[in-house]
């Protein structure tokens, strides 16, 4: 079965982990990043993880909780989802 039959599942369910690492395990979260990441928190682009917990940590944001899941996916090909 490829993807292009599930992509919405498969992508609800990646964010709705993936958000849990943010909200259960915030301190470890940088593992999963590579040094080419991209993203954008209160409006500021962060191509690092560093930065990013840095700025966190020098405001005092020690957790998260996400309560909703919500994306845009789309299937490129067999294996692989934009999302």
């Amino acid at each position: 079965d490829n993807i292009d039959n599930n992509y919405e599942n498969i992508c609800y369910n990646f964010i709705k982990y993936y958000n849990n690492l943010w909200d259960t395990n915030f301190p470890l979260i940088g593992n999963l990043f590579s040094n080419n990441i991209k993203i954008t928190f209160l409006n500021n682009r962060y191509s690092s993880i560093i930065p990013l917990i840095v700025y966190l940590k020098n405001n005092n944001i020690w957790y998260f909780n996400h309560s909703s899941v919500s994306s845009n996916s789309q299937p490129l090909d067999n294996d692989t989802i934009l999302i």
